[in-house]
């Protein structure tokens, strides 16, 4: 059965899945504060704490949903290891815009996805990005959102969500 697991963040809601299709089975997302609404995701699936990921197989990779409920100067993913607290970034977007609607659903740009392959992007000494498998192991995936007229050196303006620990595995 597919598999999910949410968090939430005031300008982003992200949602864990992944199995044989990246649809199926129910989750609640419980809400980010107190004026926000807890949403039930129909096609995913809540994820229990350390669910094995076998991110050699396409069809067993974390798939990373989110909500952008505002424009975002800066978007990050990194994928943080629990033993050792390194931090990969695994994806960005600058300028990112909202999604079309703050509805519960995929249908008109509720969510936006990401599929994680395992992989960080680095950069070479000619300064191009390529990807490189990181250690297997348990991680932490974060969205962290820098919002759109955010000031240099702000924490305030930095809004980062933290999902349960998942576990990497390469078979």
């Amino acid at each position: 059965m597919p598999r999910g697991a949410c968090l939430h963040a005031c300008a982003c809601r992200v949602v864990l899945s992944s199995g044989p299709s990246p649809r199926g089975g129910s989750t609640e997302c419980v809400a980010a504060t107190p004026t926000t609404p807890a949403i039930v995701l129909s096609d995913f699936t809540r994820q229990a704490d350390a669910a094995i990921y076998n991110v050699e197989d396409r069809t067993d990779r974390p798939v990373i949903l989110y909500h952008r409920a505002h424009q975002s100067r800066r978007l990050e993913i990194r994928a943080v290891n629990v033993a050792t607290n390194n931090s990969y970034l695994v994806a960005f977007a600058d300028y990112v815009r909202r999604n079309a609607t703050n509805g519960i659903s995929l249908v008109n740009d509720g969510f936006s996805t990401y599929t994680w392959d395992g992989k960080q992007i680095n950069t070479n000494a000619a300064g191009k990005l390529h990807r490189t498998e990181v250690p297997a192991g348990l991680y932490q995936i974060q969205l962290v959102v820098t919002k759109a007229l955010a000031e240099a050196g702000n924490p305030a303006h930095i809004e980062t969500s933290t999902s349960p620990t998942i576990s990497i595995v390469r078979k």
